[in-house]
């Protein structure tokens, strides 16, 4: 082909990316006009508007390729599992099926993946393969557990598929975790926002499932804290990490408290005196010395602070939470070995508790696997001194340690939340 045909050819492609670019915003325009309608508060509508013109500003500056406009609504979207376009279809989903269609159009070589994200297929095929001898052999519901195991592989190959696509520089994956704090932000904004509701869960279904997705912003914006020298972003991200903090507070969430705890502890272990450390103790003593003299009133409330007391609906969560291990349990105990399958994958009210219960011996290497990943990652990153490598680690830490207490709706969040790390 001559010259001028590569030229002709590379115009065709970028009037076509074009195209699709001015749909993507006709849609998400469409989107944002019925999501600032159907709100009554004020301040809900100038929140998501504001949103809107700050996604529009980062995909007009740096996000100019179609499927990285895809993914970044996919993050962006990611916290919102409210939000859906079907029942078992959210938002976020339809985003990120775009978003590697689009790549695999465009894309003429794809990045391997990186160790990490090999280790975290190697996860999903045991769960997968231990799901499925589980599925065959044992599960009372066949039908249910391949539809949600179906849910569960998907999730990690399109995830996995992205990142491969994508092949993320470090400027990729700032971008990617600024949709998802801006979409956990947002979500919490909503919760904060919520008088109706004794625990909001914001723009999640369940307000667990908002602090899970807290606490992983939490740790991206800390990351971007680190990386960026703009004081507009860093200014963006401060206010992303006291939303997030506060609307797990609000929300209730005892297990996001502990996701959040995480990620400080290990955030000032890994860095050491510096002026995030420095703020991070502040506003921790700050928080404790309003508790304690008595600004913040904790007794009885169904905020996360009084719930871990034994205040507001504690008591009756744990009741639940009981019966939840018993059945889980009682289902492990029935095939400790090969699992029962995905049907009951979503109650065990633990992360590991559904991996085990799901796929047997092969999802108890899965969550080791995960595990091991996670830790060598962080003190990998500790040892070569990369702080931002170090605190991105800490707020998956954190999500795993929040995971010990609680049943987040793992299919989504456990991908996209880590996928946004492995670059």
């Amino acid at each position: 082909m001559s010259g001028t045909g590569l030229a002709r050819g590379r115009g065709r492609l970028l009037t076509n990316q074009s195209g699709l670019a001015a749909l993507f915003f006709a849609i998400f325009a469409i989107f944002v006009i019925g999501l600032v309608v159907s709100f009554d508060n004020i301040l809900a509508k100038g929140v998501v508007m504001a949103t809107f013109v700050g996604v529009l500003l980062a995909i007009v500056l740096g996000l100019r390729k179609v499927s990285f406009v895809l993914a970044f609504g996919a993050f962006f979207f990611a916290p919102m599992i409210g939000v859906r376009v079907a029942e078992a279809v959210t938002v976020g989903d339809a985003f990120l099926v775009a978003a590697v269609a689009v790549a695999l159009l465009s894309a003429r070589e794809s990045k391997p993946l990186p160790r990490t994200g090999k280790n975290v297929a190697l996860v999903g095929g045991f769960m997968v393969a231990g799901g499925t001898v589980a599925t065959l052999t044992i599960s009372q519901d066949a039908t249910t557990s391949v539809a949600q195991m179906g849910q569960y592989a998907i999730a990690i190959v399109l995830s996995l598929g992205l990142v491969r696509l994508l092949k993320p520089s470090k400027g990729t994956v700032v971008g990617l975790g600024i949709a998802f704090g801006l979409g956990a932000t947002v979500s919490c904004v909503v919760a904060l926002m919520d008088k109706v509701n004794p625990r909001p869960a914001g723009l999640a279904l369940h307000s667990n499932h908002l602090a899970i997705s807290a606490a992983l912003a939490v740790g991206i914006w800390l990351a971007i804290m680190l990386a960026t020298k703009s004081k507009l972003l860093s200014l963006l991200a401060l206010v992303g990490i006291v939303v997030c903090v506060w609307g797990t507070v609000i929300g209730g969430s005892r297990a996001g408290v502990v996701a959040l705890v995480t990620v400080f502890m290990l955030t000032i272990l890994g860095i050491g005196a510096s002026k995030l450390t420095a703020f991070l103790a502040l506003a921790c003593g700050g928080v404790g010395y309003a508790i304690q003299a008595g600004f913040i009133d904790i007794s009885g409330q169904n905020n996360a602070i009084g719930r871990l007391l034994g205040g507001g609906s504690a008591e009756q969560a744990d009741m639940g939470r009981s019966v939840k291990y018993e059945g889980v349990w009682d289902r492990i105990n029935l095939s400790p070995f090969l699992g029962t399958g995905f049907a009951d994958a979503r109650d065990g009210h633990s992360l590991y508790l559904q991996m085990w219960d799901s796929a047997g011996v092969m999802g108890i290497l899965a969550a080791a696997v995960l595990i091991m990943t996670a830790l060598f990652g962080y003190l990998a990153a500790r040892r070569r001194n990369n702080r931002v490598s170090l605190v991105l680690w800490s707020g998956y830490l954190g999500y795993l340690a929040a995971a010990i207490l609680s049943n987040q709706m793992w299919d989504r969040y456990l991908w996209l939340g880590r996928v946004s790390q492995i670059g």
